[in-house]
């Protein structure tokens, strides 16, 4: 190898390693003092606060709570509760709005207690003809005789035997 040769590789090799050691610094991280260059706007906008009383309604959504008894007088509110469920049928009060005591505030569906007093109707008028045909049958056959209206699978005397009496092998 000659001087040149050998020259001209490290000229190659310096120019390479100042190459490697600018790409490692530039890409390195940057310190604070590099941001201190960066300006960021903020809007702020500044008023006088005046205490106004509104002359308007104000829309807005929340619970109303009712106010609590105090000072002699009732509270502002009341829970309502039936003895029965059921269904709506008129609504007679609306919300927010004054009640009298004992004023009538809704009437439920009648028509289901209405179906079942029918079927409890009806269930009484079978019961009290069963009672007189069985008040009936009584008197005419004097007294009850246990034997006579027994199946004969309950009667122990005929339990295990055939209709004509005999015992089957």
């Amino acid at each position: 190898m000659t001087k040149r040769q050998v020259l001209t590789g490290l000229i190659i090799l310096a120019v390479a390693g100042a190459a490697v050691l600018v790409l490692i610094k530039g890409l390195g991280r940057k310190s604070a003092g590099d941001e201190e260059g960066i300006v960021t706007d903020v809007a702020v906008h500044v008023g006088k606060v005046v205490r106004a009383t509104l002359h308007r309604y104000v829309t807005a959504y929340g619970t109303v709570e009712p106010e609590p008894p105090g000072d002699g007088k009732p509270p502002a509110g009341a829970y309502l509760s039936v003895p029965v469920g059921g269904i709506l049928a008129e609504i007679r009060c609306t919300e927010g709005r004054p009640v009298e005591r004992g004023a009538v505030l809704f009437r439920l569906d009648t028509r289901l207690a209405e179906v079942a007093v029918a079927k409890a109707e009806k269930s009484l008028a079978f019961a009290e003809q069963a009672y007189e045909r069985q008040k009936k049958l009584l008197a005419a056959e004097g007294q009850f005789r246990p034997g006579r209206g027994q199946l004969a699978h309950d009667r122990p005397e005929r339990a295990g035997r055939g209709p004509d009496g005999i015992v089957p092998p």
